[in-house]
């Protein structure tokens, strides 16, 4: 029976040498998956964060160009107010003109009436 503890106390001492090496193995997997881990995070931060500046930028761009369009819509608006002021005076000065011909057309038949 002294032979047999004494095996068992070198299986026992195996075991626990087992034991130990695949715990070592184990913290040296579980470090390298960490690493990957830590990796993995960083890259998904940086495209995450890449994808802000780019949504950011794009909401600046669409901002700028929403700016312009009021800036020229302003202008259109002031232009056409001066297109119809324009016309407006050219249908008040067509109507004035008319007038003046009305009035030369009379002025020219009291003149043949009156050298007649």
């Amino acid at each position: 029976q002294v032979e047999l503890s004494c095996t068992t106390a070198a299986e026992k001492d195996q075991l626990q040498e087992d034991h130990n090496c695949l715990r070592e193995e184990f913290k040296e997997a579980m470090a390298l998956l960490q690493s990957e881990i830590d990796e993995a995070r960083r890259m998904k931060y940086e495209g995450e964060s890449s994808y802000g500046r780019e949504v950011d930028r794009m909401k600046y761009e669409l901002a700028a160009k929403d700016e312009e369009l009021d800036d020229t819509r302003v202008h259109l608006k002031k232009v056409l107010a001066q297109l119809e002021e324009a016309e407006d005076s050219r249908d008040a000065f067509q109507t004035e003109l008319e007038k003046l011909e009305m009035v030369l057309e009379e002025t020219r038949r009291e003149l043949e009436v009156n050298t007649k």
